[in-house]
């Protein structure tokens, strides 16, 4: 009554290594279309800093600490 055990599979064969990507190099029009990317990139990066009101010790700065006055009561 042998039914609990499957017969081996043989072992798959390797798999072939990927075919090397030959290297093209960029052309002018790429070349300024990126670096205007990457220039556009930094003024956002600049504008998302400016928001940012927090740092690694907490608000930058400080915190009103005065007590508001009822005026008139």
């Amino acid at each position: 009554m042998g039914g609990f055990r499957k017969p081996s599979r043989p072992a798959p064969p390797p798999p072939q290594p990927p075919k090397p990507k030959p290297m093209v190099q960029p052309t002018e029009a790429e070349y300024t279309q990126s670096s205007a990317a990457d220039a556009n990139l930094d003024v956002k990066r600049r504008g998302r800093r400016a928001t940012v009101l927090t740092g690694s010790l907490g608000l930058s700065d400080r915190a009103e600490v005065s007590k508001k006055t009822l005026l008139g009561g």
